[in-house]
C-alpha cells in the first residue's frame, strides 16, 4: 500500500511538472512579418521561441501591457540589419542597438518597454542560427526571462 501511494504522488507531481512547463512552440514570423511577444510579472516571454526568416524583415510587437513593471527584449550578439523601434522607457534608452558595429557596445538588438506599454522593433536578421532573448533587468535574467529566436 505504501508503495502506491508514493507511485500516485509522484505521477501527480510528475503531471503537474508536465502541465506547468512552458509553451516550446515557436511563434512564426507570419507573411507580413508581424510576431507579438508578451512580457509578464511571471517574468517569462510568451512564446519562449521564435522562428523568423533571415533576409526578411520583422515587425516584433513586444507587449508589456499586462506587466507591473519595466522589461526589456535584448538580444546581446545577433547579425541584424535596419533596426528601428518605437517604444516607452522611463530610463530613456529605450531602444539600442543596429547590429554589429552600428549601434551600442553593449546589444545588438535591445527595446525596453515601461510597464502597462507596447513597443515595437523592426529589424532584419541577416543570418541564420539561435540566439538568446533575455531581460537586462535585474535579476530578470537570473530569474529565467529568457527565450530564443531562431533564424532559419
Amino acid at each position: 500500500m505504501p508503495r502506491l501511494i508514493v507511485l500516485i504522488a509522484l505521477s501527480v507531481i510528475i503531471l503537474a511538472a508536465v502541465a506547468c512547463g512552458g509553451d516550446e512552440t515557436p511563434a512564426d514570423q507570419g507573411d507580413d512579418g508581424e510576431i507579438t511577444v508578451l512580457m509578464t510579472d511571471d517574468l517569462v516571454f510568451d512564446p519562449s521561441v521564435i522562428s523568423v526568416t533571415a533576409g526578411e524583415a520583422v515587425h516584433l510587437t513586444v507587449d508589456n501591457s499586462e506587466s507591473s513593471v519595466l522589461h526589456d527584449f535584448t538580444i546581446d550578439l545577433i547579425p541584424v540589419a535596419a533596426v528601428t523601434a518605437d517604444g516607452e522607457s522611463s530610463d530613456g534608452g529605450h531602444m539600442s542597438g543596429m547590429g554589429h558595429g552600428g549601434g551600442s557596445a553593449d546589444y545588438d538588438l535591445h527595446i525596453a518597454v515601461d510597464a502597462g506599454e507596447v513597443g515595437v522593433i523592426e529589424f532584419t536578421p541577416t543570418e541564420s542560427g539561435e540566439f538568446e532573448i533575455h531581460c537586462t533587468v535585474v535579476g530578470h535574467t537570473e530569474a529565467g526571462m529568457v527565450a530564443k529566436l531562431v533564424v532559419q
